[in-house]
């Protein structure tokens, strides 16, 4: 049986997904009881791409051992890449004080549960709620930030020095942690597409209502008060299950009541006057804290490039090219770089013309 699932590991690292599921079926065949078989399995289908197939074999494993917390934990973040984010949240609280619902999880700074969140919902299109965890997760780092204060005076009181040198060393590379480049990643390319695919304000709307038929019009405005009231009623009954859980734990004692989230689903973090603006200050945490990253350079890329920012857009080409010259990414955003630069009008301004001088001269160093 181990014999089968370590083979079945061997043909999934070679992408030849369908021999690693008959091996895993075979294994599972010989001995239906070890949970381990299903997690294989469930990574097998991830890696094939099947991932609500993936969802269901993690939580089939996760149910064979409630007690397991790692269990639960792999299967809700299989749930999230299927994007079944409501079941995802349910399975997560399993384990939270007091069977708490998701203030719990922001509480316990469980970062790798809200980047996966944020990751789903900007997959479903839902940039508010995107927003909403990523964000979340760069304000842990601010409060860890914020949180240092109270250290200083403690270690010049109690004079551990090596723990003091060792939190103003972390301090300064706090921002290149794995955790928050993702986080800022994500709300850039969140603001990115707010960019590409602006809200449409009320007025807007109202002109597209009444372009329509009379039936039409009133059949999509009873639809959509169906829908606020669902969401409303689905609001209240999370906000009282909450407090119900808040005041009264499971030792009997009353505890204070969280206070109430006035956006969320982050809808007020996507009316921005200019989302290229508020992207630009993660940008320049990234630029400075994960320089030797990739997808800072590719970021920088995109964003200069909407902003109209040519030089700026160059030096971030240059910059993956130095970073990793075979690297395909690398290659597209140099060709669209040049493409986009050779539609340009000819310049007219002295300021376009130094650019244009710049750009021509540096060219033949970019032919690799």
């Amino acid at each position: 049986m181990w014999t089968l699932l370590l083979v079945s590991q061997h043909y999934d690292r070679r992408s030849q997904y369908d021999i690693a599921l008959d091996k895993i079926d075979e294994a599972i065949l010989h001995t239906p009881t070890v949970i381990d078989l299903y997690s294989i399995k469930g990574n097998i289908l991830q890696h094939a791409g099947n991932f609500s197939a993936a969802a269901a074999l993690a939580d089939e494993a996760r149910s064979m051992d409630l007690a397991d917390r790692y269990l639960n934990s792999e299967c809700v973040m299989q749930m999230l890449q299927a994007d079944q984010v409501g079941l995802a949240e349910k399975t997560a609280v399993l384990f939270t004080k007091d069977g708490d619902q998701h203030n719990n999880l922001h509480d316990m700074q469980c970062m790798w549960y809200e980047l996966a969140s944020g990751e789903s919902y900007f997959r479903q299109g839902d940039l508010g709620r995107a927003l909403k965890n990523f964000l979340a997760v760069e304000k842990h780092y601010t409060d860890m930030t914020e949180d240092q204060f109270d250290f200083h005076s403690y270690c010049l009181r109690k004079m551990t020095l090596r723990a003091y040198v060792s939190m103003l060393k972390f301090q300064d590379r706090l921002h290149a942690h794995e955790y928050f480049h993702k986080a800022a990643a994500g709300a850039i390319r969140c603001y990115m597409k707010l960019h590409d695919s602006p809200l449409k304000s009320s007025a807007e709307e109202n002109d597209e209502l009444s372009k329509l038929p009379a039936a039409q019009r009133k059949k999509l405005r009873q639809k959509q008060k169906k829908a606020e009231a669902r969401a409303k009623r689905e609001a209240e009954e999370k906000q009282e299950d909450e407090t119900t859980s808040t005041n009264s734990s499971k030792s009997g004692k009353k505890q204070q009541a969280r206070p109430v989230d006035l956006d969320p689903h982050g809808e007020k973090l996507v009316q921005v006057e200019d989302p290229l603006a508020e992207a630009t200050k993660y940008l320049k945490l990234l630029q400075n804290n994960s320089s030797d990253s990739l997808e800072t350079h590719i970021l920088s890329f995109e964003l200069n490039m909407r902003k109209q920012k040519v030089l700026l857009a160059f030096q971030a080409v240059k910059q993956l090219i130095k970073l990793d010259e075979n690297n395909p990414d690398s290659h597209r955003s140099l060709i669209r770089f040049f493409h986009r630069i050779n539609n340009l009008p000819a310049p007219a301004t002295d300021s376009e013309k130094l650019i244009w001088n710049v750009l021509e001269a540096e060219r033949p160093d970019l032919r690799f």
